[in-house]
Parts: structure tokens; sequence; C-alpha cells
């Protein structure tokens, strides 16, 4: 399991049903790293992240109108995610505790949530 605060690296595809391959916006080999818990990612990805070993891989469909909008209905895309590298703590244990707050708290974590994203 990945807890808050890990600079972690994934592998993330997208691909229709006939194999169309769909971009995500991520390097060339399908790669991003990113700080669980900054928001920097799809939360829905890092959520499953933060369950998942280093080399483990999960995959599931939705259906493309969702994404992709009417163009797509009746299609689905399926995603892989692999857990490539668990970097470690990336945030001090301070800035941790601020992270699972809600989107403009009044505890000062949005600034702290900026200010780490610069660093």
């Amino acid at each position: 399991m990945v807890n808050a605060g890990h600079k972690v690296r994934v592998r993330m595809t997208a691909e229709l049903d006939d194999g169309e391959k769909i971009n995500l916006g991520l390097d060339d080999n399908d790669e991003a790293e990113f700080t669980m818990g900054l928001g920097e990612f799809p939360s829905y990805a890092e959520s499953l992240v933060a369950r998942m070993a280093v080399g483990e891989t999960t995959a599931w469909n939705t259906p493309a109108v969702r994404v992709l909008g009417p163009k797509a209905l009746g299609r689905d895309i399926k995603y892989e995610l692999t857990l490539l590298a668990d970097c470690g703590r990336a945030v001090s244990s301070v800035a941790q505790e601020h992270v699972h707050h809600e989107h403009g708290c009044s505890c000062g974590c949005d600034r702290l949530r900026r200010s780490l994203a610069q660093a």
C-alpha cells in the first residue's frame, strides 16, 4: 500500500474496445510521476494506486460515452494502471496531515499544497 505524501511512478493506458489507443497526456511511455494526496493525478486512479503494491497492475472498463461523449455511445474504454515505483515520502509529515483536507479548507492547506507543488 502506498501512503499519502509518497511520490510514485505509474504507467496508465486507455484504449477503445477496438484497440484504438486514447492519449491520456502522459509521457511517451504512458508514465507519470506524482505525489499521493496532492491532487496531481485523477482521484479515481490515485485511490487505486493507494491499494496497490509495486509491480501490480489493475484494469477496468468504463463506458466511452462518459469520456468521449455521444459519438462513443455503446463502446467501452479499457484502462490499465501499473504501479512502477514507490519512491517514498516526498512531503513532510506536517504537510502530509494537510493533504486529506477538502479544497477550500480554511486551515491553510491550499496554500501549503500550492507551495509544495512549486518546490
